[in-house]
C-alpha cells in the first residue's frame, strides 16, 4: 500500500507553525556541507541552526588528505535528531531532520575551486533510492528515540511546547504516529521530480502506516 497522504493535496506551507512536534523533516542535500540558501534548505538553516551545524559537523568527517569534501555520504541518510539549542533556545518544534544525500556535488562543478558539481540524474535518482531504504531502515529498526538521544537531554527539559523529550515514547516499526514531511522544490534542484519522490516513497515504504506530506512555499 502506497502511503496515500503524500500528494493528496494537503501540503504545507513553509510556516515553523505548521510543522508538528516530533515531526521528520526529509531534505535532500549534497556531500558539499551545505544546505541550499534558497528554499527549504534557507528555512532549515534559519529556525534550525544547531541541526545544520550537526549536519556540517558530519560532513566535515568524510575529507579527503587534501581536506576536501569527498563523495563518501552519498547514497546515505543522516537523521539529525532535535537540537536542545534549537527547540529550548528559540521555541521551535522538537523535530527531526533527515538528510538525503542524492549527490555528490550541487549546481554546477567549480573546476578552479575543485567543488563538485551535481550528479547526472541517472546516478541523482539511484543514490536517492539508497538513501530513501537506509531512511526506512532508521525509522523502523531504531526508532525517533533512541537511548542515545534521550541521554543527551536533562531529566525534566521542556520545549515551548511542553514535551519532556526524555519521557516521551513515539516511534513505532509500523510507523504508527510519525508524521514525514518533504520539501516539494527542493527535490528540484537534484532533478527529481515529484512523481520521481513519489515512486521512491511508494517503492520504500509500502504497508508502512506513518503519513508522508509535502512543505511548500508560502505564496
Amino acid at each position: 500500500m502506497t502511503p496515500t497522504s503524500y500528494y493528496s493535496g494537503n501540503d504545507t506551507e513553509f510556516d515553523i507553525n505548521d510543522i508538528p512536534t516530533n515531526a521528520v523533516v526529509v531534505i535532500f542535500t549534497s556531500c558539499q556541507g551545505t544546505w541550499p540558501t534558497k528554499g527549504l534548505g534557507a528555512f532549515l538553516q534559519q529556525y534550525f541552526p544547531a541541526a545544520y551545524e550537526q549536519y556540517r559537523t558530519h560532513c566535515s568527517q568524510y575529507l579527503d588528505d587534501n581536506g576536501l569534501l569527498t563523495n563518501a555520504l552519498v547514497g546515505s541518510c543522516h537523521l539529525i535528531h532535535p537540537q536542545p539549542n534549537d527547540y529550548l533556545n528559540s521555541g521551535v518544534p522538537f523535530i527531526y531532520i533527515a538528510c538525503l544525500f542524492s549527490s555528490t556535488g550541487d549546481s554546477h562543478r567549480n573546476w578552479l575551486g575543485k567543488k563538485k558539481g551535481r550528479d547526472r540524474k541517472a546516478k541523482v535518482l539511484a543514490q536517492t533510492d539508497s538513501a530513501f531504504a537506509q531512511l526506512k531502515e532508521i525509522l523502523t529498526g531504531n526508532g525517533l528515540h533512541t537511548a542515545a538521544a534521550a541521554a543527551s537531554h536533562s531529566a525534566g527539559e521542556r520545549n515551548a511546547y511542553g514535551i519532556v523529550p526524555t519521557t516521551y515514547t513515539y516511534q513505532t516499526a509500523s510507523g504508527g504516529n510519525t508524521k514525514v514531511f518533504v520539501g516539494q522544490e527542493n527535490g528540484k534542484s537534484f532533478q527529481l521530480e515529484r512523481k520521481d519522490v513519489k515512486e521512491l516513497i511508494g517503492k520504500h515504504f509500502q504497508g508502512w502506516v506513518g503519513v508522508f506530506r509535502t512543505l511548500k512555499k508560502r505564496t
